[in-house]
């Protein structure tokens, strides 16, 4: 299956100049502010692979299921979705193909479940291919739009927050300057935070289409611009977030945009968290069974219309940079002008596009289980700055003495830094750098400390800062795996032959980005 790069979605990001003698800057530390409408419409084919492997002794009612997803009508304020002359087909035919819906809260997906029986199966191996093809239209529509939900910040990300649409701009620009690396993972750091500050948000499962997008011209430095987009072709997630005020859902993708969804995203569903029913393997086949999914995505005849009008660019946040927020809508009013952007960096840094990784799943033993991502380091990163900003000291009183804590979070074992870290201090987020290295303000005293990371121990302790700045090296280990047999050897659910295996493959917990 590809997945999101670990460094993210992959961005081509071409400052094109319009006009002759000048020297091009480039302009990517800025959003460039945009409205619409404009279109897209074009044909997706979404093939699956499911294979069944290590296969033996098989019990009677053996099976295996699939759930591959229906795509349908989707919309939220800017941004809306239709699909046509939906087709799904299996190579394998099977006993059962069952369309299902979820729906309850913010969770909202439709899939159709096929499934085999094992029973029968020649050799140690069952493949069965899934393939869905569907034409689609997608519209997005930027404009201009006055958000006046109130909001009253508890502090923290969101501190200084007069209106919602402000506090959730400042929780966009958290992610982005402390991008943990992949789309799951930015989702899930952007979930928390909205959580942490009382707003309510939901997550989008999709795909991305990965034909070149080009922005409107732009006046920068005194030359004109066109920045160029290319997502991936791959599964994706983004957010959406909820103004009560206005009754509406607006979609903020932390890879990318600020504010909308452009016409290159396909919605599946939306779901409270990254995971969800959707691209799940269930099998229930003897003991040390081994499941794994590759996924591929085509498109044709992609055809875009209308374009995009330019509106202003609006400096990107400090030390946010050249792959900070490319595009973005206005969300509060303003004045429809060009102010004069900041002077970019004198050096920016063009991205360069991740691999395609189709992650092979570890055998699970024979228990009820969900597969657990093996941390590893990033393979590139958004630079994070190395000291805390000017109000990075959360930790610290008028009058009082500010130092620093810093360290560094790695695996006990490997020694590498951790990705999707969370850290609190006195129950502040504390930014970790891309080398799992962090720092922040703190006055004398002791504090209370945080470390959480998927799959390893959460470390709750107290630090002591007295006179000086406090360095610390915290190593999490790893949960190991729970182990599911009786004293005799038998699995746990009682089957002399047999155990029930669920592995959740693909979309979005397994590698993903």
């Amino acid at each position: 299956m590809k997945t999101c790069a670990k460094a993210g979605h992959v961005i081509t990001l071409s400052l094109i100049l319009l006009l002759l003698g000048f020297a091009a800057q480039p302009a990517c530390a800025e959003t460039i502010v945009v409205s619409g409408p404009v279109g897209s419409h074009g044909h997706a084919t979404i093939t699956n692979t499911i294979t069944v492997s290590n296969l033996h002794d098989l019990p009677e009612g053996a099976y295996v299921t699939f759930n591959a997803p229906v795509y349908g009508s989707f919309a939220d304020d800017g941004f809306s979705q239709t699909v046509s002359a939906q087709t799904h087909s299996a190579s394998v035919t099977p006993v059962s193909a069952t369309e299902m819906q979820e729906t309850s809260g913010n969770l909202n997906i439709r899939y159709r479940q096929y499934q085999w029986l094992l029973n029968g199966t020649q050799g140690s191996t069952f493949t069965a291919t899934v393939t869905t093809s569907f034409d689609y239209t997608v519209t997005a529509n930027p404009q201009p739009r006055v958000f006046t939900d109130p909001y009253n910040s508890p502090g923290g990300v969101t501190a200084g927050a007069d209106t919602l649409a402000e506090a959730v701009d400042m929780i966009a620009n958290y992610v982005k300057l402390n991008d943990p690396g992949g789309c799951t993972a930015r989702a899930n750091l952007m979930l928390s935070q909205l959580q942490s500050a009382g707003i309510q948000g939901r997550v989008v499962q999709g795909v991305t289409v990965d034909t070149p997008l080009t922005t409107p011209q732009f006046a920068y430095n005194n030359a004109i611009h066109q920045l160029s987009v290319t997502w991936p072709r791959e599964l994706h997630v983004w957010v959406q977030v909820y103004y009560p005020a206005e009754g509406v859902w607006v979609s903020y993708d932390p890879s990318f945009n600020k504010g909308f969804a452009d016409q290159r995203h396909l919605a599946m569903g939306t779901s409270p968290a990254t995971e969800s029913a959707l691209f799940r393997v269930n099998a229930y086949a003897n003991g040390g069974v081994s499941l794994n999914l590759q996924t591929t995505i085509a498109f044709t005849g992609v055809t875009d219309t209308g374009s995009y009008t330019f509106r202003y660019l609006d400096p990107a946040p400090a030390g946010l940079s050249s792959t900070g927020f490319p595009m973005g809508r206005e969300m509060t009013a303003r004045p429809t002008v060009t102010p004069t952007p900041t002077p970019a960096p004198t050096a920016t840094p063009t991205p360069t596009p991740g691999p395609s990784v189709t992650p092979t799943p570890t055998p699970l033993p024979a228990q009820n289980a969900t597969a657990t991502p093996t941390q590893t380091p990033q393979a590139s990163v958004t630079p994070v700055p190395t000291q805390p900003p000017d109000d990075d000291s959360l930790n610290v009183t008028p009058g009082e003495t500010q130092h620093y804590v810093t360290g560094t979070i790695v695996d006990a074992v490997t020694g590498l830094p951790l990705t999707g870290v969370t850290m609190l201090l006195d129950g502040q987020p504390v930014a970790i750098g891309p080398d799992g290295t962090f720092s922040i303000g703190a006055a004398d005293g002791a504090h209370a400390l945080t470390v959480s990371v998927p799959g390893y121990a959460t470390i709750n302790t107290n630090v002591i800062v007295s006179g000086g700045n406090l360095t610390e090296a915290l190593k999490l280990s790893q949960i190991p795996a729970a182990d599911s047999s009786r004293p005799d050897g038998r699995p746990c659910c009682g089957l002399p032959l047999a155990a029930l295996v669920l592995l959740i493959i693909g979309l979005y917990r397994y590698g993903r980005a």
